[in-house]
């Protein structure tokens, strides 16, 4: 019967060619289902790599999975765009190999597009995909080299015709897809979803997720059928996406320019005509903010609708799209919107599971009135979230 090693080689160890390097105290680059992975050098040659040893405290799946995905960085069959592979072995009965090392994606970098970065992945994956499905799409598995976005850690991964009769659980629980959650077959549309949910956590401008929310939702939809069916079609969704949000930056920074431009014009009219131009301003402020304030009220009832709507019929990615920009609008008074915001952030029900989202929504709606959303403090408060937040 198999059995995990769950020891790992100390920092002084030397396997092969190879020797661990220790940075921030530790020889340890990521711990895993599938091994653990350390930052070694070439003691011949001076190169630096990523050593992933079937051993650990986290390892989980057997000797066979270990080795297929060992098979696949060995087969390489995205060159390029996945670390290069440098060879394989074994230590005191654990099988290893070792890789390229690669810098991981940082979304929070200065001057970084993290929407020009997803589409770029799309490249990738759309490749991967003709073989096989990557099915653990998350940050630390994604890297850059020179610029360009490259895939790591394919621990998870299996051949496309696989997929469609396996049905387990696999992935990252805070970005799997439905049928990854639910143990059912997996197709490149569940990729797709993976890769969705991770740039809709990224998106925490309130502008960025209006404008890409639409594609996103549409690209995390629960039932498959509605669901973004390729690559392309993702692509083509937030380059129009992008295309307006780019649009929408321009005019606002033409707005102070315009506003200069009138200013100076209204000096040469006159003070008499300026004058009555404010006097007109005066006569209509409160009609204008008065119409401005129903527009919102309306649009902040349209989205509380579409919200909760979508929440009925289990469509998550869209509910806490809308529900979130009505909650986040300053208007909403819905108990019901705070409440089933709260479920969505708790549960990690297609977005990125947040306990602080969750209190804060959960909080809002008993103050609103709702008395569903006292259980789920007092449930929230059991599991200790409340000391950690």
């Amino acid at each position: 019967m198999w059995r995990p090693v769950t020891t790992i080689p100390s920092p002084d160890e030397r396997i092969g060619e190879w020797a661990f390097v220790v940075a921030q105290e530790t020889h340890i680059l990521g711990e895993g289902q599938s091994g653990t992975v350390f930052r070694v050098r070439n003691v011949r040659t001076g190169h630096l790599g990523a050593m992933k040893m079937h051993c650990g405290p986290c390892t989980t799946v057997d000797d066979e999975r270990f080795r297929e995905e060992r098979r696949i960085y060995e087969e390489q069959p995205i060159p390029g765009d996945m670390p290069a592979y440098y060879g394989k072995g074994r230590w005191k009965g654990v099988d290893y190999f070792v890789m390229e090392l690669v810098e991981r994606f940082d979304p929070r970098g200065e001057g970084v597009d993290r929407i020009g970065y997803f589409i770029a992945l799309t490249f990738v994956y759309e490749k991967l995909n003709r073989r096989y499905l990557h099915l653990d799409g998350k940050l630390a598995n994604f890297a850059v080299r020179e610029g360009r976005p490259v895939l790591i850690d394919f621990s998870c991964a299996v051949a496309v015709e696989d997929g469609r009769t396996m049905c387990v659980r696999t992935g990252t629980r805070k970005y799997r897809s439905p049928e990854a959650r639910e143990g059912r077959p997996l197709t490149v549309q569940s990729d797709i979803y993976t890769v969705a949910a991770v740039l809709q956590g990224l998106l925490a401008d309130e502008r960025e997720r209006r404008v890409y929310g639409d594609a996103i939702s549409h690209a995390m939809a629960n039932d498959e059928r509605e669901r973004t069916k390729s690559w392309a079609e993702f692509r083509k969704e937030l380059k129009e996406a992008e295309a307006k949000y780019r649009r929408s930056a321009a005019i606002e920074c033409r707005l102070p320019k315009f506003k200069a431009v009138a200013g100076a014009v209204v000096g040469t009219v006159g003070v008499v005509a300026l004058a009555g131009y404010f006097g007109t301003l005066v006569e209509h402020a409160d009609d204008k903010t008065k119409t401005g304030e129903e527009r919102q009220v309306g649009r902040t009832d349209a989205d509380v609708q579409n919200g909760l709507d979508a929440y009925a019929v289990k469509d998550f990615a869209k509910a806490a799209h809308f529900l979130r920009q009505a909650a986040d609008s300053g208007t909403c008074t819905n108990g019901q919107v705070f409440y089933e915001l709260a479920e969505i952030y708790f549960d990690g029900l297609s977005v990125e599971q947040d306990d602080e989202l969750a209190i804060k929504y959960a909080q809002r709606a008993v103050e609103l009135g709702s008395t569903n959303a006292l259980p789920m403090l007092r449930r929230l408060d059991k599991l200790g979230v409340f000391e950690r937040h």
